[in-house]
C-alpha cells in the first residue's frame, strides 16, 4: 500500500496520557475523514506529542515518534501492529502495561473500537472531501 497523504485539516482529539514519569503527555490524533465516512471508523493518520519542555532531548524524541507513527499509519500499518514487539512490564491484579512512554504512545493510538463517548460525535458526515 503506497502512503496515503492526510489532507490538510482532518477530525481530530486531543487526549492526555500520564507518562512513566506521572507527567501528562497530550497527543493530538488527526483521523481519515474519509474513512470516517465509508466505515465510521476511526483509522489514525497523524499524531501530534506534546508534554515535555520544548527544546529537550524528550522533546525532540517526542517529536520523531510522532514522524514516525504518522508515517506508519499512512503507509497502512496500524499502531496495534507494533504493540507485540514493545516491552511491557506486570502488573499485579492487572496483567501487563507498556514499559515505556513510546509503548504508552503506541496503546493509546492502537486502539481499534471507538469508545462510547467517540460514536456519538459523527461529525465527520458533514466534512467536505475534496
Amino acid at each position: 500500500m503506497s502512503r496515503q497523504r492526510p489532507p490538510n485539516r482532518c477530525p481530530s482529539e486531543t487526549i492526555t496520557i500520564t507518562s512513566k514519569s506521572g507527567k501528562p503527555i497530550h497527543l493530538c490524533i488527526g483521523y481519515d475523514p474519509v474513512d470516517l465516512l465509508r466505515r465510521e471508523t476511526w483509522r489514525p493518520l497523524a499524531v501530534f506529542i506534546d508534554g515535555e519542555k520544548e527544546g529537550t532531548g524528550k522533546a525532540t524524541d517526542h517529536d520523531d515518534l510522532a514522524i514516525i507513527l504518522s508515517r506508519m499509519m499512512q503507509e497502512g500499518i496500524p499502531a496495534s501492529a507494533l504493540l507485540p514487539s514493545l516491552g511491557e512490564i506486570p502488573v499485579p491484579g492487572a496483567g501487563k502495561e507498556p514499559s515505556s512512554d513510546t509503548g504508552l504512545i503506541v496503546a493509546a493510538l492502537a486502539v481499534e473500537e471507538p469508545p462510547p463517548e467517540r460514536v456519538a460525535c459523527k461529525g465527520a458526515k458533514e466534512y467536505n472531501h475534496t
